[in-house]
């Protein structure tokens, strides 16, 4: 159960309680599961559901949900935000350290290419 939370956490990218967050909003962010209906009834009949923390912290002090920075930045499409989530699951980011070089000030290289099939 564990690693389902983790996979739902990690697709959804936005908050270390997935269930807190807006089921209107992120809904279609998710892939059908079920903790992805639980979180639907969650949200229905507006319950409160706290997760354990899990081991999927930032790796470094002071780093942000890759998507919550995009959306301050100025991402408010809903469709647009869709895609971008898609293609940071697709990238495997969760954070916006896992975009920056060692130095955290420029944007590694390997995600200004596209990444061939064998590199997933």
């Amino acid at each position: 159960m564990q690693v389902t939370m983790e996979l739902f956490l990690t697709e959804l990218g936005i908050s270390a309680q997935p269930f807190q967050e807006s089921y209107e909003r992120y809904g279609k962010w998710i892939t059908s599961t079920w903790l992805k209906s639980v979180w639907k009834k969650v949200k229905m009949f507006n319950i409160t559901v706290e997760i354990a923390p899990l081991p999927v912290g930032p790796p470094r002090v002071g780093d942000k949900w890759f998507m919550q920075v995009a959306m301050e930045a100025g991402i408010t499409n809903t469709e647009e935000q869709r895609i971008l989530n898609r293609f940071r699951c697709h990238q495997q980011v969760l954070y916006v350290s896992d975009v920056l070089d060692a130095g955290g000030k420029c944007l590694n290289r390997r995600y200004l290419d596209c990444r061939k099939p064998d590199k997933i």
